[in-house]
C-alpha cells in the first residue's frame, strides 16, 4: 500500500503552501533582475507594460520582492529544505502533487481522452517521482496503465511513493536521466564528444519502445545538485527539449499532453504557446494556493495532432536545440540559446500577441494575489 499523507505537518512545511516546493531557488535566481533579461524579454515586457495593467502591477510586487532581505532569508530556508529533504518533507510533497493534480484536473480535465467503451487509457509521466499526478490519472482511469521516466534518487531524483510494480502492475516505472537518452533526443550515441565530461553517461537507450500514450505528463525540474558538472541555464533548456521530443513524440494522436513552465511573460513560452497552437488545443493552469506565488503554471494541450506537419516541424527544431545546449561549442558541452531577433519578436507579438495576454491574465492575477497576501512579502 501506499504510504500514508494524511496530517503530515513539518516545520517550515505545509501541505498547501509553496514551502513544500522541492527545487526551490533563492529568489534572485528564479525571476532574473531586469538588467540580465536578454532583449527580447526587455521588448516583451514593454509591450506588456502598454497593454496589461495586471501584468505591470505583479511586475511592482516582484521588484518589491527582489528589494526586501526578507525574502531572500525565506527562500534560502526553502532552499535548505530542499538539497535536504526528510522522508517527512517528500511525504508532504508527494501529498502536495496529489492535492496538484486533483485541482488541474478539476478545472483543465487533462486525464480524459474519448475512448471506446472498455478500451485502455495509458498515460506517461516523465519525471514522474513522486507520483502524485499519475495517482490523479489511475483515480479516473480505473483500468488505465500509466508509465513513467524518473530520476534515480542517488543522482538526486526523489522517491516513488505511488505503489508500482509489484504492488500495482499497472504501472511501470524506468529510473533514468532522461536528459542523457542521445538516441530519443535525435543525436546517435557515436556522435557524442568523446571530451564531453559526462560522456560516458549518454546512451542510446529506448524506453518502452513502440508505446504511444493517450495521456502525456512533463513535470521535471532542474535539480542542483548537477551544477557542479552542468550549467543551470542551458540544463533548464535541456530539460525542456527533453522531455518535449520524447513526450510529443509518444503521444497518441488525439491525446493530451501537460508540461510544467515557467514565467509565461518569457520569449522561450510565448513561443511555445503559439507553438502548441499550431496542433492542439491550448489552456493554461496556475494553482490558487500550491506555488501560487511562483511564476510556475500548466500548460494543458487536448486534441494533439502528434502526425501532424507542425508537430512534426517542432520536434524537429527541439531536437536541434537539445543538441545546442547539450554538445555545441568548441569544448563539446554546449551554448546558450541564442535571443531572437527583435523583428522576429515583433511579428510574433503582432500576430499572437492578443492570444497570448488572454491566456496568460488569469495566471498573472493568480500570482498577483498569492504575493500581495504573502507573509513574508508584509
Amino acid at each position: 500500500m501506499e504510504a500514508s499523507t494524511e496530517n503530515l505537518h513539518v516545520s517550515g512545511l505545509s501541505i498547501t503552501g509553496e514551502e513544500n516546493h522541492q527545487h526551490a531557488p533563492s529568489i534572485k535566481a528564479s525571476i532574473r533582475k531586469r538588467e540580465l533579461l536578454s532583449s527580447a524579454d526587455k521588448l516583451l515586457l514593454e509591450y506588456l507594460f502598454k497593454h496589461e495593467p495586471v501584468f505591470s502591477e505583479l511586475d511592482n510586487v516582484r521588484n518589491k520582492t527582489w528589494e526586501n532581505t526578507e525574502c531572500d532569508v525565506h527562500f534560502k530556508k526553502l532552499q535548505e529544505t530542499a538539497d535536504n529533504p526528510t522522508q517527512e518533507g517528500e511525504l508532504i510533497f508527494y501529498a502536495m502533487n496529489k492535492r496538484l493534480g486533483e485541482e488541474l484536473h478539476e478545472k483543465a480535465d487533462p486525464f480524459y481522452v474519448r475512448k471506446k467503451f472498455g478500451a485502455e487509457v495509458t498515460s506517461l509521466n516523465l519525471c514522474m517521482a513522486p507520483g502524485g499526478y499519475t495517482w490523479s490519472f489511475l483515480k479516473r482511469n480505473r483500468n488505465g496503465r500509466a508509465y513513467g521516466i524518473t530520476l534515480p534518487i542517488e543522482d538526486g531524483g526523489h522517491p516513488m511513493y505511488l505503489d508500482h510494480g509489484e504492488k500495482d502492475s499497472r504501472v511501470e516505472v524506468e529510473w533514468l536521466d532522461l536528459t542523457m537518452l542521445t538516441a530519443e533526443l535525435g543525436t546517435p550515441v557515436e556522435k557524442v564528444p568523446a571530451k564531453h565530461p559526462e560522456a560516458a553517461k549518454f546512451n542510446a537507450y529506448s524506453p518502452f519502445p513502440g508505446k504511444t500514450f493517450d495521456i502525456v505528463i512533463c513535470d521535471g525540474n532542474v535539480l542542483r545538485v548537477h551544477q557542479h558538472l552542468r550549467d543551470m541555464d542551458r540544463e533548464v533548456y535541456r530539460l525542456l527539449f527533453s522531455q518535449l521530443i520524447f513526450g510529443l513524440e509518444r503521444t497518441k494522436p488525439g491525446g493530451n499532453f501537460i508540461i510544467l513552465l515557467h514565467r509565461i511573460d518569457s520569449w522561450s513560452n510565448l513561443k511555445l504557446l503559439n507553438t502548441f497552437e499550431s496542433f492542439s488545443k491550448v489552456q493554461l493552469f496556475k494553482a490558487h494556493k500550491i506555488h501560487a506565488t511562483r511564476s510556475s503554471f500548466y500548460l494543458v494541450a487536448k486534441n494533439i495532432q502528434a502526425e501532424s506537419a507542425e508537430a512534426r516541424e517542432a520536434v524537429k527544431r527541439w531536437k536541434e536545440d537539445w543538441w545546442t545546449t547539450t554538445f555545441a561549442g568548441e569544448d563539446g558541452t554546449g551554448l546558450s540559446m541564442e535571443p531572437p531577433a527583435v523583428e522576429e519578436v515583433q511579428e510574433l507579438l503582432e500576430t499572437y500577441g492578443e492570444r497570448w495576454r488572454m491566456l496568460s491574465r488569469p495566471v498573472w492575477a493568480n500570482q498577483l494575489l498569492a504575493m500581495k497576501g504573502a507573509q513574508y512579502l508584509k
